[in-house]
């Protein structure tokens, strides 16, 4: 049966990337959580889809011209609801802490920034490493050079390939070539032909962004691994009841 993962935590009914989202994901029963990092200049790691703040904040600017002391001073749920006014961004440390008390999944999307060098994804591992996540964890990314890269240097670590096209590469030869773990595919590029491949190849399939209920219960019949869900109540409905 396919594990449901809360795109964002549980984005439909608290705002994304925040520790309530979390909480709530792991409220409605999740396996696990996706939630996508930042690596600031001062190396700061923090949980935040956009490059740019705005869509879910009151003021505008790149997340790279901060520090985090500053960018904490900003309201990332009042967007969303009022009651979630006092939502800040969250240290992925402090987002760690609480997956790792509550025996949830975690699925970390490593986002890549101006000036970004293949030394700062340690900072990423770094913090896994210090919750002794490694083996409740995968690390995916649409930036496939870096996957590789901590691959080679961290072998023990889950890694997922994400994608939207494919342009013209056989996604599953590319991942065993690179001894990548997981495919991450957007749910409209696999069949249960791929998924069924995937799987004699030792790949997970993990996709995303499934919220509606027919597509739900047709990624359970093809037999992905994970589907990863902003509607976790939806999504558990048609993986348990589908």
């Amino acid at each position: 049966m396919a594990n449901v993962m809360a795109h964002r935590g549980a984005s439909k009914i608290a705002p994304e990337n925040t520790m309530a989202a979390f909480i709530k994901a792991k409220e409605l029963g999740a396996y696990g959580v996706e939630l996508d990092v930042h690596i600031l200049p001062d190396k700061t790691v923090v949980v935040h889809h956009d490059a740019n703040l705005g869509r879910c904040e009151d003021v505008e600017g790149s997340i790279y011209n901060y520090r985090y002391r500053t960018i904490k001073s900003f309201s990332v749920g009042e967007k969303f609801s009022p009651e979630f006014k006092n939502e800040v961004v969250p240290y992925f440390d402090e987002v760690l802490k609480y997956l790792k008390e509550n025996d949830i999944f975690l699925n970390c999307e490593v986002k890549r920034g101006t000036g970004f060098s293949f030394a700062d994804e340690e900072e990423v591992v770094g913090l896994i490493e210090k919750h002794d996540m490694a083996k409740s964890s995968i690390i995916s990314s649409f930036d496939h050079r870096l996957l590789i890269n901590i691959k080679k240097k961290h072998p023990n670590y889950k890694i997922g390939i994400l994608y939207s096209e494919t342009y013209g590469i056989d996604m599953i030869e590319y991942c065993v070539e690179n001894s990548i773990d997981a495919v991450h595919p957007h749910y409209n590029l696999i069949d249960k032909a791929f998924v069924d491949r995937a799987h004699q190849n030792g790949l997970e399939v993990n996709v995303w962004t499934v919220n509606n209920i027919e597509d739900i219960k047709r990624m359970k019949e093809y037999g992905v691994d994970n589907i990863i869900s902003d509607d976790v109540i939806t999504a558990l409905k048609g993986v348990n009841n589908g």
